[in-house]
């Protein structure tokens, strides 16, 4: 059995991995390495009869948590970035606009003044 899933390195790294879940195969003990012998609770027949079943469900689980978190990275950076400067161009612009309208206002206020000062003149 082999689980198929994309691994979160970083927002901008997307990384499939494929992972053999089944058989598992077990470490081998290095020479010199004395074996534990360990107490099972319940017994070590029932326990090692649910260890695959949790085995599979936790990595599945990873797994998925693992894409999701991807995923989620993935909104967050190149759209995200280009939202933020088409923000920042739709400001620059507004404040552009602003900027000349109240430059007219300012213009045309001076002209009117010019002009009546030239009208009290004659």
């Amino acid at each position: 059995m082999y689980l198929i899933y994309n691994e979160f390195k970083s927002i901008v790294t997307q990384k499939v991995v494929v992972e053999k879940l089944l058989p598992i195969q077990p470490e081998e003990i290095e020479a010199g390495q004395a074996a534990t012998e360990f107490i099972y609770e319940p017994d070590k027949k029932a326990l090692l009869d649910r260890l695959p079943v949790m085995y599979v469900e936790l990595e599945v689980y990873r797994a998925l948590l693992e894409s999701v978190g991807q995923r989620a990275a993935g909104r967050g950076g190149p759209p995200m970035e280009n939202a933020t400067k088409s923000a920042d161009d739709m400001i620059d612009s507004l404040t552009l606009q602003a900027n000349r309208a109240r430059q007219a206002g300012i213009t045309k206020e001076l002209l009117e003044v010019v002009a009546g000062a030239a009208g009290l003149m004659k």
